[in-house]
């Protein structure tokens, strides 16, 4: 499957994705989020894949923009969230590097981002950061350059000292780095990435 957003095995992923928990880095924002006394907001989620995390953010009371390029994941996504909550989501089937976000308090990239191509890279970036409001929240996962999918061109990946510049002026609450060996959806893989929570404060710019 690797990093193609085109792939046809992306419904067979979907599929092996079935019932899967909400992602540790999304339940890690929202408690950040609650801890710091605000109410729910609204948040983009982008590449939103089976919806997984889209019903964890609608089941703690926030409005949600769930985008994904793949309508089968969009179809997956609206398909597991509850009626009484439907009226907290919209969707949109859209390719998120050509996407004008809309103002959001949380900006959830759960493996979304290794999935942009280098070249596109950092102008989605500076639209996700434009989109935080003050105060607002991005939770990411970002591709490490040892990381087995790093050479592909459809892939975005970097290096430790990168990760200054992308956060800059932002207050890093949270930035863990993980390589491993263990098996992917397409088998044996050695796997480099980052988790990532920052937040925009109220004086700064995007």
């Amino acid at each position: 499957m690797g990093t193609d957003p085109d792939d046809p095995d992306w419904a067979d992923y979907y599929a092996a994705q079935a019932g899967r928990p909400p992602r540790p880095l999304l339940q890690a924002v929202l408690d950040r989020w609650q801890a710091s006394g605000h109410g729910p907001g609204f948040a983009v989620d982008l590449g939103c894949g089976d919806g997984a995390d889209t019903a964890e953010l609608l089941r703690r009371g926030w409005t949600v923009l769930a985008v994904d390029r793949q309508p089968a994941a969009i179809a997956l996504a609206e398909h597991n969230v509850p009626g009484h909550h439907r009226l907290r989501l919209r969707t949109l089937a859209a390719d998120f590097t050509a996407l004008e976000l809309p103002a959001a308090d949380l900006i959830y990239c759960g493996w979304s981002l290794p999935h942009c191509p280098a070249t596109l890279f950092p102008g989605t970036w500076h639209a996700i950061r434009a989109a935080l409001r003050p105060h607002g929240r991005i939770a990411a996962h970002l591709l490490g350059h040892r990381d087995d999918w790093a050479p592909d061109p459809a892939a975005s990946a970097f290096r430790p000292d990168a990760l200054d510049t992308l956060l800059a002026g932002m207050d890093v609450e949270h930035l863990e780095e993980t390589e491993e060996d263990r098996d992917s959806f397409d088998g044996p893989k050695h796997w480099h990435y980052y988790e990532i929570i920052a937040r925009k404060p109220a004086e700064t710019g995007a």
